[in-house]
């Protein structure tokens, strides 16, 4: 978007300092979740206000466009962006300024004055810490205008690494399991409490201590299925359940669940914070017996230490609560979260790398 005289008559210092925005954090972004598009586009997926709040409370790490509607820069930006998205398999959204600058609402220290538009920006666990707008720097203006994409990849680069776990559709998901393609795959469901805490903790630990992988881990979200006639019909297809994968099935499935596959054979897997606890209400009953420990690949020579069936939990293990009248007894989060960590550890630096 041309600038206002207001704008040509400031300093080019003010937009020096403006134009790339930088808080006290050092190093590059470890962003967390990639995709593997189908198809090339020219668009760009649009993320609203509550969705941006949702990704900041969470922690998120993420690279984010604002837009402008109407923009003749976004609209020459966006194309340039959404070929970077499909050439490296990003899945960087963008929001309208329109969004950020209703009043009242915090702009989470994102620039956003529309004349400038558009902006790129990065956040580390929630925070801003790096953003370059079109507007007031000729140096940044260039990530903006360069059709070949290399002035965005130069910028991008030098601010944050590739995604090392990429979502797929299910079409994606089916072509490789045709094509007797060795992978590995994560599936989750959106909305799940247990998958947000692998997220947000096991895997975001993980993630912040590699830089890079030559095999990703491929995330499928089974959410469009839930609470359909589907749902139990793809839990079997791909192995969750104990009806197509006798060896690593667990009863009709549960999510997460981590395998390492070759084409339609899982070749080993894990199920991650599934485990409860016995009517006796101090004998956990787990995924990991000793028959499918001595199963997995990813567990050889660690004996009975991942053996969690029959063990005995101590008092701070466990926690109860009573509704209409029975009481339930079950694994704290953080304890369960302590026990699964190093088997996904494991899981990890053994398959995804």
């Amino acid at each position: 978007m041309k600038k206002s005289l207001l704008f040509l008559l400031v300093p080019a210092l003010l937009f020096s300092v403006t134009g790339c925005n930088k808080s006290s954090a050092s190093g590059k972004v470890f962003l967390e979740f990639g995709k593997v598009h189908t198809s090339e586009s020219v668009l760009v997926d649009e993320i609203d206000y509550d969705t941006l709040t949702s990704w900041i409370n969470h922690n998120n790490s993420f690279a984010l466009a604002v837009s402008n509607e109407g923009c003749s820069c976004w609209e020459g930006f966006q194309p340039i962006l959404a070929a970077f998205n499909y050439k490296y398999n990003l899945d960087i959204k963008q929001i309208p300024v329109k969004e950020l600058n209703v009043e009242g609402r915090d702009k989470f220290g994102l620039y956003t004055v529309a004349v400038d538009s558009p902006f790129l920006a990065f956040f580390s666990n929630g925070v801003l810490v790096r953003q370059a707008m079109y507007g007031g720097n000729k140096e940044y203006s260039k990530i903006f205008t360069d059709r070949s994409g290399k002035e965005l990849e130069k910028f991008f680069f030098e601010n944050a690494y590739l995604p090392k776990m990429l979502y797929v559709e299910k079409d994606t998901l089916d072509g490789y399991i045709s094509e007797n393609k060795e992978f590995n795959l994560y599936v989750a469901r959106t909305g799940c409490g247990d998958c947000a805490t692998v997220n947000e903790t096991m895997l975001r630990d993980w993630n912040k201590t590699t830089v890079s992988v030559d095999e990703p881990l491929y995330v499928f979200d089974i959410a469009p299925y839930y609470q359909t006639e589907e749902y139990q019909s793809i839990k079997d297809t791909y192995g969750l359940s104990e009806a197509n994968n006798k060896d690593f099935g667990y009863s009709t499935g549960m999510v997460p669940t981590f395998q390492h596959r070759k084409g339609s054979e899982v070749k080993d897997m894990a199920v991650i914070l599934n485990d409860g606890v016995y009517e006796d209400g101090r004998t956990m009953k787990s995924y990991y017996t000793s028959t499918r420990v001595g199963k997995m690949a990813f567990l050889k020579d660690t004996g009975n230490e991942y053996v969690y069936e029959g063990k005995k939990l101590s008092n701070d293990q466990i926690d109860q609560v009573t509704y209409q009248g029975q009481t339930y007894v079950f694994i704290k989060k953080e304890a369960h979260i302590e026990f699964h960590t190093p088997i996904l550890n494991r899981f990890l630096n053994t398959y995804v790398k």
